[in-house]
Parts: structure tokens; sequence; C-alpha cells
């Protein structure tokens, strides 16, 4: 039985922390977008991953989400920044 939680606590702290970052992003994303400008929601998540990591927050599935948080930050900006790029064309 105690296999089993250790399995289930594992999946949990993967998958639950790649969905809380999904909607984290989400949100950040969406937030930015709002005043045209989603590049933004990049930093503002990098600052989440700096806030936690000075808090000390240490739990398993802390740490996979500043992991997650990091990697979608440098997706997210280019991405963004293509975004804007293209409202721009789309406005001239």
């Amino acid at each position: 039985m105690a296999m089993l939680e250790m399995l289930g606590q594992a999946v949990w702290d993967v998958f639950g922390s790649m969905v809380a970052v999904a909607v984290l992003c989400y949100a950040a994303w969406n937030a930015f977008k709002v005043v045209h400008h989603p590049e933004f929601a990049a930093p503002v998540l990098l600052g989440a991953v700096g806030l936690v990591v000075a808090t000390s927050m240490t739990s398993q599935f802390t740490k996979m989400m500043i992991v997650y948080l990091m990697l979608a930050a440098f997706v997210l900006w280019p991405a963004g920044r293509a975004w804007h790029k293209y409202q721009e064309k789309r406005r001239h």
C-alpha cells in the first residue's frame, strides 16, 4: 500500500504541477493580452518563480512547478512577441 501511495504522490506532483502551470500561463497570457502585450506574461511568471524561490517553498510539487514555469516562460516570451507583431501588422 505504501508503494501505491508513493506512486500516486509522484503522479500528482508531475501532472498536477503541469496543470497548475498551464492555468497560470493561460491566466497570465489573457491578462496581458487585454493590454495588447502578452509577452509581458513571461517576466511576470519568472517573477513568480523568484518569489517562490525567495520564500523557500520546498515541496516537490512546488519544485516541479518552478521547472515548468521556467520552461513555459521561455516559450511564452517569443510567442507573445510574435502575437504582438502580428496584431500590429493587422492594424496597419
